[in-house]
């Protein structure tokens, strides 16, 4: 006799929670020798069967059973950070990295904005300090104000970082602070493995390819989740203020946030 989906995914559910002896108990679970990190409340039975009656929630049973060690209290909910790398205050790459940040905001997922206008941030001396140091800092460089924008770095879940196009590329400024962070990150046991985050770049008129891609590429060797959207995250302006025109470039990057606060939720 076949059963329906949910049916099958709800009766699933439950055998992996007989399986593995998972108990709530007044908001906390445990999973034998795991826990997860779904921050349930006490009935948790009732509220899985809820969850699973909406479906898409089968791989997040599983990844609830395998992913955690320890005991498990329910989880806070992740931060973001969005850096613009844009030496001018609120120009279109900030805009549209606050428009990002409120829209994650509006799904329960607080953040701030850092911008590296008026900000000095050395580039990589490749001196190796970081390596030797194992205590992730850069003290190879000092008197900017890398360190405490890294340490903001470390402490969010998830990352945006935009810059303007400048000759088909990212800002020097961007491309200094991603460098030592990426370096000393790496030194340090990937300290940026699997955050989640990704680029925006906002271009005149061509240029945000190569931007967006050279953004991304610091994403992927450090170990980090970039979900997608309907196109690149990339808009067109010149005039501050003039992002607000780019329909298609404010829908994109409406659906990254979205996809963010998305895979957060299911990672947190």
């Amino acid at each position: 006799m076949h059963e329906s989906d949910g049916e099958a995914d709800e009766r699933s559910a439950y055998d992996l929670d007989a399986e593995e002896g998972h108990r709530h108990q007044d908001g906390v679970a445990e999973v034998g020798s795991g826990a997860c990190g779904w921050g349930h409340g006490g009935d948790w039975e009732a509220n899985l069967a809820g969850r699973l009656a909406q479906g898409g929630l089968r791989d997040e049973a599983m990844w609830c059973l395998t992913s955690f060690a320890g005991p498990c209290q329910r989880r806070s909910m992740p931060t973001a950070l969005a850096i613009s790398g844009s030496p001018r205050l609120n120009g279109n790459t900030e805009q549209l990295l606050r428009r990002c940040l409120d829209r994650l905001a509006t799904q329960g997922i607080p953040g701030e904005l850092i911008t590296l206008a008026g900000k000095t941030i050395h580039g990589c001396g490749a001196c190796g300090g970081c390596r030797e140091s194992k205590d992730s800092t850069c003290p190879g460089q000092s008197g900017d104000d890398f360190e405490a924008i890294f340490q903001a770095m470390l402490r969010a879940d998830i990352i945006v970082v935009g810059s303007p196009v400048y000759f088909g590329s990212a800002t020097p400024e961007m491309m200094a602070l991603l460098d030592r962070a990426g370096y000393v990150a790496g030194s340090n046991g990937k300290l940026f493995s699997r955050k989640i985050g990704g680029p925006i770049a906002v271009a005149r008129r061509a240029g945000h390819n190569f931007t967006y891609a050279q953004l991304l590429m610091w994403y992927m060797i450090n170990d980090m989740v970039v979900p997608g959207s309907t196109y690149w995250n990339v808009a067109l302006a010149r005039e501050p203020g003039a992002v607000a025109q780019d329909a298609e470039g404010l829908a994109t990057v409406d659906r990254f946030a979205d996809n963010l606060a998305w895979l957060a939720k299911r990672l947190s």
